[in-house]
């Protein structure tokens, strides 16, 4: 069970647990640092992306994840969130220090099995 398992009413749940305690404690309660790169918006307000999928598990299978079960970021907490019809923020070509740019971040993905031939292409 991982973070596809999360629902949009977990999310939530996790949300208003957020609100009612403030960020620091939440942060704190669950072992999670403040996000450095993806917020969720949610009525106005800004949230730790991967803290919040990570809370979210719990309202759908009993345990809140932790930091070091599941990554976080474009690959694998903004999708999750955006499938649920949430907003996520990333960095902006100007917060990445490329002033004028028009780049879009992209994964390379790279496969780790095979012979070394067929990696290389």
């Amino acid at each position: 069970m991982g973070i596809s398992d999360v629902t949009r009413d977990g999310v939530l749940q996790a949300l208003a647990e957020y609100d009612d305690v403030g960020g620091e404690v939440f942060l704190a309660r669950y072992g999670f640092k403040p996000a450095r790169t993806y917020r969720l918006v949610h009525d106005g307000r800004r949230y730790d992306s991967k803290a919040i999928v990570g809370v979210a598990h719990r309202h759908v299978n009993g345990h809140a994840l932790t930091s070091g079960d599941f990554s976080g970021g474009a690959a694998t907490v903004v999708p999750v969130l955006e499938k649920l019809g949430f907003v996520v923020e990333g960095p902006s070509s100007a917060e990445l220090g490329i002033a004028g740019s028009t780049f879009t971040a992209r994964l390379l993905v790279s496969p780790a099995f095979g012979s070394a031939e067929s990696r290389r292409h």
